[in-house]
């Protein structure tokens, strides 16, 4: 009988867990903080206070602000008139016809330019849109326009009351008022009434006749006279 030896299983050998590290805690950071002055530190109504003076001022700078609007749209476009006269005035620089004319002055133009202390140019000589200036100026200063207690300026600047003066110059009747459109046209009038009066009395010229150019005869084409066949 045979005896089996039993073999003896081999033991794997323990390694020792190492040893936890110990944990080091930090110790808390603790802030200093200063602690505001209670003497110097603004309560809330002070503040409130100061914050609604602020908003106030800020409101009353904006209120000023905005009624600067009316008068920049005002110089805006006054300034843009401005420049459109000035380039109208350029253009007709050079222009030497129409109101632009250097023109005698009519006798009813002479008597109220006298009437109203213009001196008159020794020539006689004036552009018509200087006499009408002049009329301009004379109505502005004396301020003959139509009363209305409605308009704030207390007239109606486009109804125009002429005086005595006026009258005669126009020659118009008590009950006629004038615009500005009709004192061109009535100055277009006593232009061309003296215009008139100037080409009757001018002396007449003998038209000019061109003398008469003598015309060759045509010559006919076939034999000349005295030649041979």
């Amino acid at each position: 009988m045979s005896t089996k030896v039993a073999r003896s299983k081999k033991e794997t050998p323990v390694v020792p867990a190492p040893a936890p590290e110990p944990v080091v805690v930090p110790e808390p950071v603790v802030d200093v903080v200063e602690l505001e002055d209670k003497s110097e530190r603004e309560s809330f109504e002070d503040l409130l206070e100061k914050q609604l003076t602020l908003i106030k001022d800020g409101m009353q700078l904006f209120t000023q602000a905005k009624a600067l609007n009316q008068k920049i749209r005002s110089a805006h476009n006054f300034e843009l008139r401005q420049a459109g006269q000035r380039k109208k005035t350029q253009r007709n620089v050079n222009v030497a016809s129409g109101i632009l004319k250097l023109a005698p002055l009519p006798p009813e133009a002479q008597i109220f330019l006298k009437s109203i202390n213009v001196t008159i140019p020794e020539n006689n000589m004036l552009r018509r849109t200087d006499l009408s200036g002049h009329i301009y100026d004379y109505v502005k200063e004396h301020k003959l326009y139509k009363p209305d207690p409605s308009k704030e300026s207390g007239f109606d600047r486009k109804v125009i009351i002429p005086d005595n003066k006026l009258r005669t110059l126009f020659s118009l009747t008590a009950d006629k008022t004038l615009d500005f459109s009709s004192i061109n046209v009535n100055l277009a009038a006593i232009y061309r009434r003296a215009k008139e009066a100037d080409g009757e009395s001018a002396p007449a010229v003998a038209p000019v006749v061109k003398a008469a150019v003598p015309v060759a005869a045509p010559v006919k084409k076939g034999k000349v006279a005295g030649s041979s066949a």
